[in-house]
């Protein structure tokens, strides 16, 4: 089915004024470039009177498919299987096991997933695979559920090689291994065989067939798209059975990158940080089990920047667009909010409980709030785009 529909975008202004009242001096400098960048951008004519442009559409497809979007998800596979050696390692023999390198190899196969996540179509797309990558946030507890009575029942089947094909999204996922490695291979450091208790034994096997299983996954979507989706998006301009036209293929990265933004503010911050300091709960972090929710939004920002600066990239197409200022305000916005997160000095689980911590997360929070109103909007006008909604809206 082509992709060229176009609904109206989930762009608000009201969220721009919102953002502009009531600021310390030091945010003066901030709001006054996000005021000028929003300049003659917040009137309905303007996108009404501005006729249909000729810009490098097909070139940005190119450019941020091949730079940014192949070597991420070629990546993914050799961390995956990393994990799976790790794992296989670790397991064969837990009470001499190095645990601290199964560490390190789930979280450079999480580093790898953060950094492809942002890149939302496509063959990610198929059979729920990106949430057979990462099933979070689980807001029904079916996880919970699930893991209880595997962990009960321990059916040998199910940790076989291939054992976890065709079954719930909930068991095959990076968030079920990274707490089965907090919670069930932890105790297993160190114990004697015959002091394992029998549900850690089977969740270290468990932790393996789930490593097998992203090797799997990983590779599907790595193969998918070298052997036919690239060509899809990166020949669009001629019109395929994927896309009409170069333009709809350029709209799926744009949609990557301002549902990425979507997804960091409302469930991967605004979620575990809720209304105050007395309600946070680090337990809604993303990965909080490891401590590495931070560095995971830090990721995906950094995915997003080279979505956006990568030559050839959105930066480009808006100069293209006549619109220098925007596209130089933009990457300033994303460099500054990167700095911003990098610069919070503890876990993000740490940070939430932290009276001291709030105004910096709160400051993160306006950064991308601002990034986004500008993606959903002056970015989308300017490169003649339309977002549309997203999967968040309406939660």
């Amino acid at each position: 089915m082509k992709r060229g529909v176009e609904v109206k975008p989930s762009f608000r202004p009201s969220e721009a004024r919102a953002g502009l009242q009531k600021k310390p001096a030091s945010w003066i400098p901030a709001c006054a470039g996000m005021a000028f960048l929003l300049m003659g951008f917040l009137n309905p004519a303007h996108a009404q009177d501005a006729p249909q442009k000729n810009l490098p559409y097909a070139a940005l497809n190119a450019a941020l498919t091949d730079q940014v979007t192949l070597p991420a998800y070629r990546a993914l596979v050799p961390a995956m299987d990393a994990l799976a050696q790790a794992s296989a390692g670790f397991c064969a023999d837990p009470p001499n096991g190095i645990y601290a390198r199964l560490v390190d190899a789930f979280n450079a196969a999480m580093d790898a997933w953060q950094r492809a996540q942002p890149i939302s179509f496509g063959p990610v797309t198929k059979d729920g695979r990106a949430a057979r990558f990462e099933f979070w946030p689980d807001t029904g507890g079916s996880t919970d559920r699930q893991i209880r009575r595997v962990l009960n029942e321990r059916d040998p089947a199910m940790v076989a090689d291939g054992g976890l094909a065709g079954k719930s999204v909930a068991l095959q996922n990076l968030a079920t291994f990274e707490r089965l490695l907090a919670q069930n291979a932890s105790r297993l450091v160190g114990a004697a065989k015959d002091q394992a208790k029998p549900e850690d034994i089977y969740a270290c096997a468990w932790m393996s067939e789930i490593a097998r299983f992203q090797v799997r996954l990983a590779t599907t979507v790595r193969d998918e798209w070298t052997n036919g989706f690239a060509d899809a998006v990166k020949g669009a301009e001629k019109g395929n059975a994927d896309y009409a036209d170069a333009r709809a293929a350029t709209t799926d990265y744009l949609k990557s990158l301002s549902g990425m933004i979507d997804i960091i503010i409302r469930q991967k911050l605004e979620r575990p940080m809720d209304a105050s300091v007395a309600k946070a709960r680090a337990s809604r972090a993303e990965s909080w089990r490891t401590k590495r929710s931070l560095d995971n939004i830090v990721l995906n920002l950094e995915a997003v920047r080279a979505l956006y600066a990568t030559p050839g990239g959105f930066a480009d197409l808006l100069t293209a667009a006549g619109s220098e200022a925007l596209a130089k305000g933009m990457t300033n916005q994303l460099d500054s909010a990167i700095a911003t997160a990098k610069n919070l000095g503890k876990p993000l689980e740490d940070a939430l409980r932290d009276t001291a911590m709030r105004p910096k997360l709160e400051e993160l929070l306006r950064q991308l709030r601002s990034i986004r109103v500008l993606m959903q909007g002056p970015l989308a006008t300017e490169t003649d785009l339309v977002i549309g909604f997203n999967s968040l809206d309406g939660d």
